[in-house]
């Protein structure tokens, strides 16, 4: 027996803050439910405060109970209705439409599976929803009332509708285990540092107030805050000659290597840079969310990522988080004194800004009594990709633990084994490389990697001897216009790099083609009997969905594929808020499919941990957090036991050359 469920609420807390705090000041409303194919049932908690009693009934005795953003419904039920009820009986259809590259939004997800219109949500839901849900306080008496019934009663009708047009190839077996372990993560959240994050914003104030005394200084009281974009450009021109076009930080760092401006206004623009550096946000974001135990709940979502089916951030974000650019001594320093009120003291290892940008990730931290463990799977998609695509000499090399990226450039320029070592620049060159080449990138991918970590693509130009095929495609890039502003030399040793990584790849390139190839001939068959293998995948596909078969089982999903007349392979998805005919290729789907691959390692280390005992509390891109008590020895939850789990292999991933590293702490960090 399925129940169909869903609940409307009052809170006086947003609901962006989260779940868990807006339970604390809510109150239900409406509840309303179907059982399979039924009449849809309603109450109508104003009148009535009581759990009516078939419901409870329902909600102990329903095989399925099925809610869309299924956390929010199981939390009402929970919180305010206390029924209790196991997690494993819930299903989602937020979370089926998301496994299989389909919108979230029960609204965006009626538009595109063409629910028809009395099935939708009503067209001025998102008025009612304010009006009752979001107001000052509950209504009474109200004459729209019995309109936000209806519209209640219609979204039961939408959910349902929506969860029987949907595939369930991705929703089912260890993957719906997985979900369901997504929600007790979700539900136990991870500690907060609240005095870090309190003295954090206390120091990022006393900054701003600084900053903008200084710039009300030197402009005589004409701009009276650094972060006034406005006034401060208009100053910039009128004042001091400087025409900018805007604020961006990239702006102003070009307009301070101008030698003819004077020291007056550069010293404005530092400013101004220094005071982009002084939001709260993320702390304030951090502080309004957290809840009981000072712990921060419902901050991973299941499949948010569209395609790959990997987890996205929310609330505050884990997922990005920016990277440290202070060494992490010094971070544990910086940490240390924000938490003990004297930021004055944060100058001695950078400006407080930047320093707080580096202690993000140290607001999470162990309850007390407890540590961290924390693993992270290393080169993953690196070592994703050469393993579906057959690379046997990289597979070796990630076996035996070589360093990468002195072996692709080794690799690349038919050098012997060792010849090029850690400290060598031309290391620098081979990460850039395996990090912006894997999915059949180009200059461009090269340039956006290179910029990552500071490679000076101008000294490449006079490092690197040019290709033929370079020095012809420069002069294509010429005409074309897409030079990227590079210099002859400069866009030359890039392209010749490229050449140079698929060369010393070809298993890899010839991956990417036979992945382009497999997509087009299943698209033009449209026979659901067709199977076309490339490697460990399997392409099928009908009119209405192309699908890859993971290694796992799991599938990757293009929903209504096509192919263009010039012969590009396009599919719909969601993107911007719109349904919209997006192109793919062989080195996209190869991008894909390793990511989903890697996902799916993941998935399987969270199932393991699950299993063992082992408290997850966060997972970040490839890094599993868990916190452990520290009185566990008798449990054997050790982080010998913890990282083995992280590195055992499903049986699917037979050969994979899988390696995490990680440490135990009592706060989080990036090691």
């Amino acid at each position: 027996m399925r129940l169909y469920l869903d609940y409307e609420t009052w809170s006086r807390v947003a609901i962006r803050r989260g779940t868990d705090v807006y339970m604390d000041g809510a109150k239900p409303l409406l509840a309303t439910w179907a059982v399979d194919e039924g009449p849809v049932h309603f109450h109508d908690f104003t009148a009535d405060p009581n759990v009516p009693v078939t419901l409870r009934t329902l909600l102990d005795i329903a095989d399925e109970i099925i809610a869309h953003n299924a956390f929010f419904d199981r939390m009402v039920t929970r919180k305010l209705c206390r029924v209790e009820t196991s997690i494993f009986r819930w299903r989602c259809t937020m979370a089926q439409a998301l496994s299989h590259g389909l919108p979230g939004g029960l609204g965006n997800l009626c538009t595109v599976l063409d629910v028809p219109v009395e099935d939708a949500k009503i067209a001025d839901g998102k008025r009612l929803i304010k009006k009752f849900c979001c107001g000052p306080e509950i209504l009474k008496n109200d004459p729209e009332w019995q309109l936000f019934i209806d519209y209640a009663i219609n979204d039961i009708t939408a959910m349902r509708e929506c969860h029987k047009r949907m595939p369930n190839w991705n929703l089912i077996g260890e993957e719906l285990r997985l979900w369901h372990i997504d929600q007790l993560i979700n539900e136990r959240g991870f500690a907060v540092d609240v005095q870090l994050a309190e003295k954090a914003i206390e120091s990022l104030k006393k900054e701003k107030d600084r900053l903008d005394d200084e710039v009300w200084i030197r402009t005589c009281g004409s701009v009276s805050a650094a972060t006034q974009r406005d006034k401060l450009l208009l100053f910039l021109c009128e004042q001091q000659g400087c025409v900018l076009s805007d604020l961006r930080a990239p702006t102003i760092n070009e307009a301070l290597e101008d030698e003819s401006l004077d020291e007056s206004t550069k010293e404005l623009l530092r400013i101004r840079l220094a005071a982009a550096k002084t939001s709260t946000s993320k702390f304030k974001r951090m502080l309004d969310s957290v809840g009981l135990g000072n712990r921060l709940r419902g901050t991973l979502q299941f499949a948010g990522a569209a395609r790959t089916a990997r987890w996205a951030g929310r609330i505050f974000q884990p997922q990005n988080l920016p990277r440290p650019n202070m060494k992490l001594e010094d971070i544990r320093n910086v940490i240390e004194l924000i938490r003990n009120g004297v930021p004055d003291l944060v100058a001695l290892f950078a400006p407080i800004g930047q320093a707080c940008m580096n202690v993000l990730r140290g607001l999470i931290i162990a309850a007390a009594g407890n540590t961290l463990m924390i693993s992270d799977y290393s080169a993953i998609e690196g070592r994703a990709n050469a393993w579906l695509a057959g690379e046997d000499w990289k597979v070796k090399a990630f076996r035996n633990k070589e360093d990468m990226y002195c072996r692709i450039y080794e690799q690349a320029f038919g050098l012997p084994a060792g010849s090029v070592g850690k400290k060598d620049p031309r290391r620098q060159m081979g990460k850039v490389m395996e990090l912006a080449l894997g999915y059949q990138g180009g200059v461009g991918a090269f340039i956006n990697m290179a910029a990552v970590y500071h490679l000076d693509l101008e000294e490449l130009g006079r490092m690197v001897e040019p290709e033929e095929k370079s020095l012809q495609a420069w002069e294509d890039a010429l005409v074309s216009g897409e030079t990227y502003g590079l210099s002859k030399a400069a866009y030359c040793a890039c392209d010749t790099l490229k050449i140079r990584y698929r060369r010393a790849n070809p298993a890899i390139q010839g991956f990417w083609y036979q992945l382009q190839e497999a997509a087009t001939r299943v698209i033009e068959a449209k026979d659901p009997t067709l199977k076309v293998h490339v490697g460990m995948l399997t392409f099928d596909c009908n009119k209405s969905w192309m699908r890859i078969r993971l290694p796992s089982g799991r599938y990757l999903c293009y929903a209504m594929p096509k192919l263009s007349p010039s012969g590009e392979i396009t599919y719909m998805s969601w993107r911007n808020k719109q349904w919209v005919r997006t192109k793919t290729y062989g080195g996209k789907l190869c991008e894909n499919i390793v990511q989903a691959v890697s996902r799916d390692l993941l998935g399987f280390a969270l199932l393991g941990m699950h299993d063992n005992d082992f408290w997850v509390v966060l997972h970040v891109h490839d890094e599993i957090v868990a916190e452990v008590s520290k009185a566990r020895a008798i449990l054997d939850l050790t982080f010998e036991h913890f990282n083995r789990i992280m590195q055992t292999r499903p049986k699917w991933a037979a050969g994979f050359p899988l390696e995490a590293e990680g440490y135990e702490n009592e706060r989080y960090e990036k090691r």
